[in-house]
């Protein structure tokens, strides 16, 4: 049997935050805002000296995977003995060196960096483990970006893995002196631990002490108090605690004297309990201005207590009721809170879950007074005041606002500036207004992602996701595509019906060099120029010529004097650039003059310098039949500009585009003219002396290309200045594909090998060169970037620039017009003039994961797309109303027409949910349809419906075994969706009209209809842990029952590959079954036996399935068809746990698949097709698996060869055992041991989330890592991957260089496989 072995990646992280923290970590005088995603950790860092006017307050560093959830963390503030900043050498964890199981064992982890800040983090999680972590950098870098990472200092054990509410490890508080950590779990108990007075940066060991105290009830609250000076016999830890025994709540207090470690005193001193009508407590909130106090905020009122209140049992402490409108009926349910960044200020901000934050002022306890300074977003379970800036308003003045980082519920977070003075005056056209307040930064957050579909780009071979969010009012509809961001910084200008193309350059105007652009249209030129933050013509100024469409154009400098060229078709006009400058004194230049009549045109054109470094245009001219190349240099004398000819030859066949090429090193350099033909010849003339001479054709026609390959632009890229040492041709064709040729610069023949061949869309491919040699744009129905890659094995990568959905782009340049002001001086910005309008974007410095977010009004729920009308179909819910269908044109994120509503049938109450949906075809190809067109195909939208009808109401005098239970119920609902035009002829008469038809209602099933999948026989669906097979009776027009088929647990997805049906279940894993034609029944095959809890499946073949568990993570079972044993057992192929839900597994990648790849692509080969080695006669499936997450995350799965995952295997061994990269929350082995076996056990699967974790180490710490492989595997399994010059070095080298070479195939191999996730 064929093993498959896997490679998963978290493509996005989780975008849902739990927590936000505000210290010190990177540097004694840094500032870093710490995103707690429960899987991963984000860092930022606010940018020096930022103002709050800022659009890019906040940057973010890095992510890091954790390896499971944290359950909560908290910034401690140390007071370090020593100043060392000096990092210690590392060193490989082994068994001596790991934690021991034992409770309340501290290890310091030996080797650990240096703390370079004032701050730790210290987290609890599901390991049962108190860990603390610092922020460092790898030691030969300081960039956070490139080389940062979390490293574990010491780790402490509370309790043995697990989830149970019993463990400790749910809570976590740290006294605000760093005296005292208190751990707690759900119930009845908390740890309390000592921390040390003084504690080493370089050898980090905290604890000093601990105790357990037993409270009985749930802990709903643990805060420590500020008191008034830092002394250890006074420490305050305040409590919330409910005894579900005698359903009571009370606030209790315990004092504990740490003045002797080994004897710790602590003391319950007070505890009063809450009437039981008390509303519920929601906050407790220490208050730094208050010494001793806290304030207790729970659904009804706001209370200020003191630790002397509860202490004596005093009730008459102050209080608050919370503000509500007028017209509001219930209380707003506060969720986070925040405290000034000036521990002397007497005021709170306070957050509630409908996006209302409120000013607290508390200078006086009596009148506490509430202002209502900022409706944002809902407010999840954190909110961090991270600074107290300054914000500029319109009269220049400064205003002092709070900065306050906010985790949105279910929608996005935001970064916003707030005071309780009106901020209506602030300036910048960046910000969404609010009364109060202004959002200066949004952070995605996808969180709850509920379903997702994927757009399959089939041209491109570039995928999109479609996914149903919860952002925005009502939720969204994201579209996520990977690319550089476009970002649109003036407003589109309209009235370029006749544009045919532009050209970039640099002009001097008033003695400023302003950036410029030459604008040609069918009848007239136009130039335009950035001044003063706007567009401006200075035709005049630089005496263009406005009467005639431009060829050509470009701007030069000779002796220092600044210089436009205008090529027409009949002559060439040059002129000097300023304001003084007349037509007169400008140069024209005809073909006559070298003795050509009248019927001439010159077609092309180009400017370059020769090897005097003197000025030369090269013009490709049209005479009657024949056509030539005409070289001329543009000298000077004498303040005088002049034209003079320097060398022509005839070319044989009508042109289509010209380029100049220089290739080679700069002591050698050859320039060529490239010009291509309608002939499909691509012709080299070398440039060299003033001659002009054929070097060779290139015939694209025997290319892999089309047979008609006619060229419509070229381009060079790379150079011999960089590592890469190599240059490519690039060939942009008309029908939309581009050719990628290596050139050999020093040889007749430049082209002796077979280009890559790439295709990019429907339309001409034309190429537009940048200032750098190390990428160009490619533009046809979208836009891209070709970009190479020096150092790298990857020659060079091509990624999408995410323009607006454009039906046609006529021209792109690049083009600084100085309006990005306070963006990075690194960010590229182009024009681009697409559906005869103008615009101006900003391009972002990498390529990622980008979000076009469509509001729908309505929480969507499900959603399909429809490849053939590129329109998603989208089921959303909307409060108190009926489930309806929404048809959204995802490319503009226009909704095509009004909500159809599903269920208007008055039997439907509105508590219904959508369970389900599917796409249903049926081939009306017998005579038993009686359809006018036979042959069509008839598509139906199927929707699985739950209806939940409540028994009548429970009365208190009920037992709990008599209580009455909601019942469910089901039905199927078939529908068609119907395309129409308008008749009339006004511009909206080629848009199309949908309406939904319903086909048929299939009611009163047992259950709700949670599955739905096609069947070559008709429409198989679930209900319960029944299983159905329908079909739609065309004679009745209704589905007609052929068999069900009962299950013993409930069904929760439905696959099918031609006659083999998957289905999975609660807890019945994966089983297949086969429908007997002969019998009409389904017949049981094959089932997993192992029980897990499997929710949604993909099927790779007919035998091949792969189900998500609930548990989170994925697992692959194999058919086996030679497996004839009476078990029917499935095969696991790999399984693997991740720390969050993946929903709904598909075929697909975000990155373009088709890469162009290096000659010495060490990867090839070891990248594996889903079905290669099982049966050839099923479909090939080359494309990843991807899955979002419930948390908005991304995960990758690629399938890998066995080689490739020994070594992976071998190096994930290193990276787990090795201290810079070992995980965060436990040990090696209890990742090994307890975070691995978890969803079913991991199996021939690759952690790539870890493996990435190398290429943050340094070059010497990865050489460390190397050798210290004692078992000699990586060496072992590193053999397949090497060439011949490694094998040479390693066979001549020392062990420590041996070391370094291994070292570096590794980092190119985990580089490689970070270009694919």
């Amino acid at each position: 049997m064929t093993e498959m072995y896997s490679y998963y990646r978290s493509t996005c992280h989780s975008t849902a935050i739990q927590k936000i923290l505000r210290g010190s970590l990177s540097a004694q005088n840094a500032t870093e805002i710490i995103f707690i995603k429960g899987s991963s950790i984000q860092v930022l860092t606010v940018t020096p000296s930022a103002t709050a006017n800022d659009i890019n307050l906040l940057t973010s560093e890095f992510e890091q995977p954790v390896f499971g959830t944290v359950g909560d963390a908290r910034l401690m503030r140390c007071q370090f003995s020593d100043v060392s900043t000096e990092n210690q050498d590392e060193i490989l964890l082994d068994d001596s060196d790991s934690i021991s199981d034992e409770p309340f064992v501290l290890k310091t982890r030996p080797g650990h960096p240096t703390i370079r800040g004032q701050d730790v983090v210290a987290a609890v999680s599901e390991y049962g483990k108190l860990v603390f972590w610092t922020l460092t950098t790898a030691e030969d870098s300081n960039s956070l970006s490139q080389t940062g990472r979390f490293e574990t200092l010491a780790e402490l054990t509370l309790d043995t893995p697990g989830l149970e509410y019993t463990k400790v490890g749910k809570s976590l508080a740290i006294d605000p002196f760093s005296r005292v950590i208190a751990v707690s779990s759900y119930q009845d108990r908390l740890d309390v631990l000592i921390m040390s007075e003084a504690m080493s940066r370089t050898c980090f060991d905290p604890v000093a002490g601990m105790g357990t105290v037993i409270e009985e009830g749930i802990i709903w609250h643990m805060e420590f108090l500020y008191t008034h000076t830092d002394s250890p016999d006074r420490i305050l830890l305040a409590l919330v605690v409910y005894n579900d025994v005698e359903r009571i709540c009370r606030m209790v207090i315990y004092a504990i004297n740490t003045s002797n470690p080994h004897s710790v005193g602590i003391e319950r001193i007070g505890r009063l309990p809450l009437d039981r009508n008390t509303p519920l407590p929601v906050l407790l909130i220490p208050l730094e201005c208050l010494p001793e106090t806290f304030m207790l905020v729970t659904e009804q009122h706001v209370c200020v207590l003191t630790a002397d209140d509860i202490a004596c049992g005093n009730v008459m402490y102050p209080s608050s009721p919370l503000p509500r409108k007028s017209n509001e009926t219930f209380y707003p349910l506060f969720t986070a809170y925040s405290l000034p960044t000036d521990p002397t200020e007497k005021y709170i901000y306070l957050g509630t879950e409908d996006g209302r934050i409120y000013h607290l002022d508390i200078s006086s306890l009596e009148d506490m007074k509430w202002t209502l300074v900022a409706q944002v977003n809902p407010i999840g379970q954190s909110m961090c005041v991270i600074s107290a800036m300054t914000m500029t308003q319109k009269d220049g003045s400064e205003l002092p606002v709070d900065v306050i980082v906010y985790s949105g519920e279910g929608v996005d977070s935001q970064a916003i500036a707030v005071n309780h003075l009106k901020l209506d005056q602030i300036v910048s056209s960046d910000f969404i207004y609010q009364d109060n307040s202004v959002v200066i930064q949004t952070f995605t957050n996808r969180a709850p992602l509920m379903d997702y579909h994927v757009m399959h780009d089939e041209i491109a071979k570039q995928d999109k996701l479609i996914t149903c969010a919860g952002q925005g009012k009502n939720g969204a509809v994201n579209v996520i595509s990977q690319g550089y961001q476009a970002t649109s910084i003036t407003d589109p200008s309209p009235g370029w019906e006749r544009f045919t193309n532009m050209w970039s350059g640099i002009v001097n105007i008033d003695g400023i060099e302003t950036h410029c652009l030459t604008v040609s249209f069918m009848s007239c030129t136009k130039v335009l120029a950035a001044q003063n933050g706007d567009l401006v013509e200075i035709t005049n100024q630089v005496c263009a010529k406005d009467d005639i469409k431009t060829v050509f154009s470009d701007t030069f400098i000779i002796n220092q004097a600044p210089m436009m060229i205008q090529i027409y078709d009949e002559a060439i006009l040059i002129s000097r650039c300023g304001n003084n400058i007349d037509y007169d004194q400008c140069l024209i230049w005809t073909p006559k003059e070298l003795g050509l009549l009248n019927n001439y045109a010159i077609r092309f054109a180009t400017l370059w310098k020769n090897e005097r470094e003197e000025i030369t245009v090269t013009l490709c001219l049209d005479y009657g039949e024949k056509y030539f190349l005409q070289s001329l240099l543009i000298l000077q004398q004498d303040e005088r500009i002049f034209i003079q000819p320097c060398g022509n030859i005839e070319i044989q066949m009508e042109p289509c585009c010209l380029e100049l090429i220089t290739i080679g090193d700069p002591t050698n350099l050859r320039r060529v003219l490239v010009v291509g033909t309608f002939e499909t010849l691509l012709n080299f003339y070398i440039v060299k002396d003033s001659a002009i001479n054929l070097l060779h054709s290139e015939n694209l026609a025997l290319s892999p290309a089309e047979k008609f390959a006619v060229p419509g632009s070229i381009s060079l890229i790379g150079s011999f200045d960089n590592t890469s040492n190599t240059q490519h041709l690039l060939v942009g064709l008309r029908q939309g594909t581009l050719l990628c040729y290596t050139l050999n610069p020093y040889d007749m023949i430049l082209i002796n090998s077979p280009p890559i061949v790439r295709k990019l869309g429907l339309s001409a491919v034309y190429l537009v060169p940048t200032r750098s040699c190390d990428h160009v744009f490619a533009r046809s129905n979208a836009l891209w970037k070709i970009e190479i890659n020096p150092g790298s094995l990857f020659s060079f990568v091509i990624e999408k620039v995410l323009l607006p959905a454009f039906e046609f782009i006529s021209s792109i340049v690049i083009f600084d017009a100085g309006l990005a002001l306070g963006w990075s001086s690194q960010a590229e910005m182009i024009a681009v003039v697409a559906d005869q309008q103008f615009h101006i974007f900003k391009l972002a410095e990498s390529s990622r994961p980008n979000v076009q977010r469509i509001s729908l009004g309505e929480t969507p729920r499900k959603v399909l797309y429809d490849d053939a009308k590129k329109y998603a179909m989208v089921i959303t819910t909307a409060r108190n109303r009926k489930p309806g269908l929404q048809l959204v044109d995802t490319s503009s994120g226009k909704l095509l027409g009004k909500t159809h509503m599903l269920l208007s049938d008055k039997s439907y109450d509105r508590d219904t949910i959508v369970l389900s949906t599917a796409e249903y075809l049926t081939h009306s190809l017998t005579a038993e349809w009686k359809v006018p067109h036979r042959g069509r195909a008839y598509k139906y939208l199927c929707v699985g419906m739950g209806h939940l009808r409540d028994s009548p109401a429970f009365s208190r005098a009920q037992s709990s075994e008599d209580k009455p239970r909601s019942s469910t119920t089901g039905s199927l609902h078939l529908y068609r969706i119907k395309e129409t035009f308008r008749s009339d002829t006004s511009a909206l008469g080629n848009q199309p009209m949908y309406t939904l038809h319903p086909v048929w209602n299939q009611d009163g099933l047992s259950e709700g209809v949670y599955a739905i999948c096609p069947h070559s026989e008709g429409l198989l669906f679930s209900t319960g842990n029944v299983l159905h097979l329908y079909h739609l009776d065309p004679v009745k027009g209704r589905l007609v029952e052929i068999t069900r088929k009962t299950s013993r647990s409930f069904i929760t997805s439905i696959n099918v590959i031609g006659d083999r049906i998957c289905v999975t279940s609660h807890t019945e894993s994966i089983s297949f079954y086969i429908f007997n034609r002969q019998t009409n029944q389904l017949e049981f095959s094959k089932s997993d036996p192992i029980s897990r809890s499997i929710h949604h499946l993909l099927m790779v073949n007919s035998r091949i399935a792969i189900g998500m568990n609930y548990s989170g993570g994925m697992v692959a079972l194999f058919d086996d068809p030679d497996d004839k044993s009476f078990e029917q057992r499935l095969v696991k192929l790999f399984s693997f746990h991740y720390p969050d839900i993946i929903i709904r597994p598909s075929f697909g990648t975000l990155k373009a698949t088709s890469l162009f790849y290096h000659s010495q692509e060490r990867l090839a080969g070891h990248i594996l097709a889903w079905t290669e080695g099982f049966d050839p006669n099923e479909p090939c499936h080359t494309e990843p698996i991807f899955g979002c997450t419930i948390a908005g995350g991304i995960v990758t799965i690629y399938r890998i060869s066995p080689s490739l995952y020994a070594l992976l295997f071998a190096l994930q061994n290193q990276l787990l055992r090795y201290g810079p990269t070992s995980p965060l929350l436990g040990s090696w082995r209890d990742f090994c041991k307890w975070y691995s076996r978890l969803s079913g056990g991991e199996y021939h699967a690759i952690h790539g989330d870890l493996i990435s974790l190398y290429m943050r180490l340094s070059s010497r710490e990865q050489r460390i890592l190397v050798e210290s492989n004692s078992t000699g595997d990586i060496l072992c399994s590193v053999q397949p991957f090497l060439n011949s010059s490694d094998l040479v070095a390693l066979s001549s080298q020392f062990d420590q260089s041996q070391s370094d070479i291994v070292a570096g195939v590794l980092r190119k191999l985990v580089q490689e496989l970070e270009c694919y996730c």
